[in-house]
């Protein structure tokens, strides 16, 4: 009988060992677009940049496809880039989430402006959108892009079901064994 508790308490810890595993994360891609790190687990694929330039006047957007692998999400999204145009202009995102860039010199780089989780699988596009380049009209030029954020892997279902069967399974043996002594200590 000891035997038999033992085996489901072991039984019932292994069902809960629901763990998420989860790690940080960056991307980077070269200034051709190119990603320029592999691609870490969690994905199944990165894409490539089509273009580093948003062309004259300087509004528009520049985009990389993300593709997430089933089961996992990618969260607490941040990005690093420099832009380069006309000195003294101030460029407006409407994403990523940021305050205006000032080029001064000609170039300004940006740091910890945010995209939107993503908590799905399949294919999700991260826009770089330009909606102001003012005062003078110009191209922008985008390099040393970097995307950070925490890969998380969440637990199928069927093994919280399994920590449920498994606690079931211990209760039910716990109460027999319970009652078996307590018959037998009467039965004296």
């Amino acid at each position: 009988m000891k035997k038999t508790i033992i085996g489901l308490v072991v039984a019932a810890a292994c069902a809960l060992c629901v763990s998420v595993a989860e790690a940080q994360i960056t991307l980077t891609w070269d200034d051709t677009g190119v990603l320029s790190s592999s691609v870490p687990t969690g994905f199944d694929t990165v894409g490539n940049f089509s273009s580093m330039v948003i062309a004259n006047p300087g509004t528009g957007t520049i985009d990389v496809l993300l593709t997430l692998s089933a089961g996992y999400t990618f969260t607490g999204i941040t990005t690093t880039f420099t832009v380069t145009g006309t000195a003294g202009n101030i460029v407006t995102f409407s994403s990523p989430t940021g305050g205006p860039l000032t080029l001064t010199g000609g170039s300004a780089t940006a740091s910890g402006y945010s995209f939107p989780d993503i908590l799905t699988s399949g294919g999700t596009t991260l826009n770089y959108t330009v909606t102001a380049n003012t005062p003078t009209a110009g191209d922008l030029t985008f390099s040393g892009i970097s995307v950070s954020g925490t890969i998380t892997a969440v637990p199928e279902p069927v093994n919280y079901a399994l920590a449920g069967f498994g606690l079931i399974f211990v209760g039910g043996g716990a109460g027999r064994f319970y009652l078996a002594r307590r018959r037998s200590s009467t039965a004296s």
